[in-house]
């Protein structure tokens, strides 16, 4: 079954990980913390995707087995 994404991806180191996902948080908590809890969900999505400029927010796959493709 072919699985194809749409984006560069690259295997990391568990150190590697836990250095993007302590920014990541971060930054999630610092964004809570300047606009508050009460805000629609959308509306902290679109903030993250701010911060991180520079990363995909999401990636494109595309499954494919025989006649049948998903994307």
């Amino acid at each position: 079954m072919p699985i194809e994404v749409g984006a560069e991806i690259r295997a990391v180191g568990k150190r590697e990980f836990s250095q993007i996902c302590y920014e990541v948080m971060g930054r999630v908590f610092a964004i809570r913390k300047e606009m508050g809890r009460f805000f629609n969900e959308s509306i902290y999505h679109r903030r993250i995707r701010e911060c991180f400029a520079d990363t995909l927010y999401e990636v494109p796959i595309v499954v494919s087995h025989g006649e049948f493709t998903r994307r």
